[in-house]
Order: structure tokens, then C-alpha cells, then sequence
């Protein structure tokens, strides 16, 4: 035994090459698979799949022999029994795709693979995009237009007449969402900023009686004025509401039902069986789009999520700005300054043990101190008539709060980064530095920092990496399931470091266990896992050629 053992740790090691080599592999084909995996289930979301026809040959669950059902295969899985009015035990079962949520309990069934049969795929059946209904399979019959005109689906103009006013509903929408964001936000603010002044008045003891009624009088009347405006801006959205009224789309789903919705809910639809792959490349370019621009409908389970791609960016960008010269001054004094005593080691442990702390630990910390108590004494010394109000400011989650919490985690990493970048200088330079005269404060400035750049860059990119990711400490410090307005837009000061935030991170989490349906939500939570690991990379890649800009520059003036 102790010659096997002490043969298998000789000093040639190969077996060890061996293991370590498939250990590589081993990481390197998960990494892989895992990219793979999101990528496919990412991007196949947009894709328009054709529709099929499946005729039950069994009697199963709801479903009667001969019913016909609309759907795609989304799934196979074996060696599973479910008990069917049929000869043959089943050992496939079928997981179909059926949306129609509004008609069935769920937008998916798994069914036994010799209980339904593939009949065809017709070339009358469209796929619906609604605002809140989620998507359709549907057989249209006509539009119906308010003052009583129908075009029918067999007739030459449907489908030119269908795009056309979907076009213009499309245009209706980004109108009424144009006029909320914009006039009907600033009026809101306007009401809101009068009501303060209001209560700042009851507050203020320093004013007159003769003085205090011209103010409230002088406020009244803005407050009619901005009463008025509000009440026109309404009419105006009532009215552009009415317009996206003004057809009705009939069409018929399964069991031969006949139902009917307002074509101002319809977002898309087009005829996927009927679409060659140039076309359904144009679908898969504008629903791409519209993911990457639009703002979450349906509980998040549809529309796009870009308020999410704003708040992930600008969070992380704070977060970067926060923890730099933070990590970057505590590992010059660690390692130039500090003196090797019991405080410096323990400092040095305190640093090793944080980058171990559990994030929720953060989130914890970041909401009783930065929320309760640097927001609560910001708000009661600078908001004190939001305050008296009930109505807090920076004494509640927000962005600015979720990047200092995120820049306390991840200062550990830089910290750590930091000094070993600056272990890795030569102390040669450092010793011709001190011999030209120089004092320590220029070495560190005009030597050691500038050679250190590229690992203090590595340092940053490894806590991008781990904050735009994180997401239980977010979930105290600010994060929510849908913010009414961004952290940056153009009203003044652009930058809102008090409003809350959404976060892709966050989203995922909302889609995957949040959601009514979580089965439903999950190919949008695949392209959002996609679009958050492209951020990253992105953004890693941008640090990294930074990175490697300095390394060159700095090998070039050290010869």
C-alpha cells in the first residue's frame, strides 16, 4: 500500500498532468454546454415556429377522442405511463406548446405520444401577440370596424387592411405612452410639488396671515391650472384610447369557438406556416427588437425589458465608480503603510473573511444602514416637507443605495487585486525611485499605481462581474418588479439617484418563480439569462482591452 501510494506521488507527477488536464476539460465542457444551452433557448424565443394540427386518437384528461388541438412540440420525454383509453401503454410523452391561456388552465400540456397524432399544418391558423392576453393560435374570420363595415379573412384586402391598421395602432400606443412619460409625468410632479409647498407653508412659522393667504391663493390657482391640464391630458388619452378601440378582430380557436378582442390590443401577428425563412428572419429581427426596447407587459411574462438593460447598466457603472478608489486607497496603505502588527492582521483577515460573507448579509446591512440611516438623516435634513408628508426620498430603496451596497461587497475583490498588483512591481524600480530623490507618495503616485494599472483593472472587472449578477441584496436596497420611470431620462437631473429600479438579474428571478406561470414565463427568462451573460462579457471585454492598452503602454515606458 505504501508503495503504491508513494509511487502514484513519485516525482514525475504525468497522472497528476493527467487529472489536471481533465479537470480543464471538464470545466471548460460545462462552461461551454451551459453558453450553448442559453444561447439556443435565448434566441429560439423570437424565432416564428410553425404551427401544427393534433388530433387526439384517445380519450385523455379534458380532451375527447377526435379533439382537434392547435401546437408545437416543446418537449419529449420517455418512459413515463398515464392512463388513456388506449391499447398500447405510452412510454413518450409529448409536451405541447397551446398558448390560448385565456381559454385553457395552461399555456402547456403533456400528453402521451400515441394519444394525439400529427394531422397537418395549416396554412389559415396565425399566431397573436396581445398586450395582456399573451399569445393566441387563432383562425381569423374578419375585422369588425364600429360603424358596422367587415372585411372578411377570404377576402383579397384582409391581410393588407390588418397590417395597415396595426400599423396605426402601433403608432397610437407610442403616442398615448409618449404623452404618460411626458406631459402627464411632469403635470403629476407639478401637483405633487404644490401639495409640498402647501404643507411647507402649514410648517413655516416666519410668514404673516396676510402673507400666508396670498401664498395659498397664489397655489390654488396652480393647482386649477394643473387640475385643467390634467383633465385635457386625460380627454386626450381617452380619446387615442378610442381610437385603438374602433376594430374588433373575430377569429376562432379550438373545439370551434368563436371569440373576438380589439385589434388596439393586438401588439403582432403573422402566419408562420406561410412564411418562408426570409420572412421569418424579418419577424425574428423586429420581435428582437422589440424585447431590447419596449417596456415589460403582461407581469413581466412579455413585451421587452429594457427598462431592466438601464438599471442593471447604470447600477453596475455606480457601483464601479464607488469601489475603485475605495479598494484601490485601502490596498496602497495595506501594503506601503501598514505596519505588521496584530491590527494590520487583523484588518487583513477582516478583508479575506468579507469577500466570503454571504451577499444577503449585504443586503441586510444596506438597508438598515444606507436606507434607514443615511437616507432617513438626509431625508429629515434636506426633504423635511417630503418627510412630513410621509413621502421619502432617499429613506427608501433606490439606485444610489443598491451601488453603495454592491461597492461594499465587491470591495474585498478589488482590494485583494489591488495588492497583489502592486506585490507583482519590481522593488528595484521602487529603490531607483527613492535613489533619484523621489518621496514615497511620488512612487506610489508616479511609479507603483501606474505599473499596477492592468491588475487593479483585473480586480474591477471581477467585482463588475459579480455585481451585475447579484441579486438578493438588491431585493432590500431597491430593486422592484416594475419601475413606472427610469434612473436616467431627460428631465432634470437626468441622473435620479433616489427612484427605484429593475434589475435582469432580478427579472430572471421575478420569471423563473414569480410568475402566474412560471412554465410560461421561462423562454423569456432564457433570452433575459442571454442578454445579461452579453452584458457582462461586454462589458468585461471593454475592461479587458483597456487593460491591455496599459499593460502595453507601461511595457513601453519601462525600456
Amino acid at each position: 500500500m505504501n508503495s503504491w501510494y508513494k509511487k502514484l506521488l513519485s516525482d514525475q507527477g504525468e497522472k497528476f498532468v493527467w487529472l489536471s488536464a481533465m479537470g480543464l476539460t471538464v470545466g471548460i465542457i460545462m462552461i461551454t454546454s451551459l453558453i450553448v444551452l442559453v444561447l439556443v433557448r435565448g434566441l429560439t424565443v423570437f424565432w416564428p415556429k410553425d404551427i401544427t394540427y393534433f388530433e387526439f386518437t384517445a380519450d385523455y384528461d379534458n380532451w375527447q377522442r377526435g379533439d382537434i388541438l392547435a401546437g408545437i412540440v416543446a418537449d419529449r420525454e420517455t418512459d413515463v405511463h398515464h392512463s388513456i383509453q388506449s391499447d398500447a401503454a405510452a412510454d413518450t410523452e409529448l409536451k405541447l406548446y397551446i398558448a390560448n391561456r385565456i381559454y385553457n388552465n395552461s399555456q402547456f400540456i403533456w400528453v402521451p405520444e400515441n394519444a394525439v397524432r400529427m394531422i397537418s399544418k395549416p396554412d389559415n391558423i396565425f399566431s397573436v401577440h396581445t398586450l395582456d392576453m399573451g399569445e393566441l393560435f387563432v383562425k381569423p374570420l374578419k375585422l369588425v370596424y364600429n360603424n358596422g363595415t367587415e372585411v372578411l379573412s377570404n377576402s383579397p384586402g384582409f391581410q393588407k387592411q390588418l397590417s395597415q391598421s396595426l400599423r396605426e395602432n402601433n403608432a397610437l400606443r407610442e403616442e398615448i405612452s409618449r404623452i404618460e412619460r411626458g406631459a402627464l409625468s411632469r403635470i403629476n410632479k407639478e401637483l405633487l410639488d404644490i401639495q409640498l409647498e402647501l404643507r411647507r407653508l402649514e410648517l413655516d412659522q416666519d410668514f404673516s396671515e396676510a402673507e400666508i393667504e396670498r401664498i395659498r391663493s397664489e397655489l390654488s390657482e396652480r393647482l386649477i391650472l394643473a387640475n385643467q391640464q390634467n383633465e385635457r391630458i386625460q380627454q386626450q388619452i381617452l380619446e387615442l384610447r378610442e381610437s385603438l378601440n374602433r376594430i374588433r378582430f373575430e377569429f376562432e380557436v379550438q373545439h370551434d369557438r368563436q371569440d373576438s378582442i380589439s385589434l388596439g390590443d393586438i401588439v403582432q401577428i403573422y402566419n408562420p406556416n406561410r412564411m418562408n425563412p426570409v420572412q421569418k428572419l424579418g419577424v425574428f429581427i423586429v420581435s428582437l427588437w422589440d424585447f431590447l426596447s419596449e417596456f415589460p407587459r403582461a407581469a413581466n411574462m412579455e413585451g421587452g425589458i429594457f427598462p431592466t438593460i438601464v438599471g442593471t447598466f447604470v447600477m453596475t457603472v455606480l457601483m464601479s465608480i464607488l469601489v475603485t478608489p475605495v479598494g484601490v486607497m485601502a490596498a496602497v496603505y495595506l501594503h506601503e503603510y501598514a505596519r505588521n502588527n496584530l491590527f494590520f492582521r487583523l484588518i487583513r483577515t477582516s478583508v479575506s473573511n468579507l469577500a466570503g460573507v454571504p451577499s444577503i448579509v449585504f443586503g441586510v446591512f444596506g438597508l438598515s444602514f444606507f436606507v434607514y440611516f443615511l437616507g432617513g438623516g438626509i431625508d429629515n435634513i434636506f426633504f423635511q416637507d417630503k418627510a412630513a408628508l410621509n413621502i421619502p426620498t432617499f429613506g427608501t430603496g433606490g439606485i444610489l443605495w443598491a451601488s453603495f451596497t454592491l461597492a461594499l461587497m465587491t470591495t474585498p475583490v478589488v482590494i485583494v487585486a489591488t495588492e497583489e498588483a502592486l506585490s507583482s512591481v519590481p522593488s528595484g524600480i521602487k529603490e531607483a525611485s527613492a535613489a533619484c530623490g523621489a518621496s514615497k507618495w511620488q512612487t506610489i503616485r508616479k511609479i507603483l499605481l501606474p505599473a499596477a494599472r492592468p491588475g487593479i483593472l483585473t480586480g474591477l472587472i471581477l467585482a463588475t462581474a459579480r455585481g451585475a449578477g447579484e441579486v438578493a441584496p438588491l431585493m432590500f436596497v431597491g430593486v422592484i418588479k416594475l419601475a413606472p420611470s427610469l434612473p436616467i431620462d431627460g428631465e432634470f437631473p437626468f441622473v435620479h439617484l433616489d427612484r427605484k429600479f429593475m434589475h435582469m438579474g432580478f427579472h430572471i428571478f421575478d420569471l423563473a418563480f414569480q410568475s402566474p406561470d412560471s412554465e410560461a414565463a421561462l423562454p423569456m427568462a432564457f433570452a433575459t439569462t442571454l442578454l445579461l451573460l452579453l452584458l457582462v462579457i461586454l462589458m468585461n471585454f471593454v475592461a479587458i482591452l483597456f487593460r491591455n492598452r496599459l499593460r502595453h503602454a507601461y511595457d513601453q515606458d519601462t525600456f
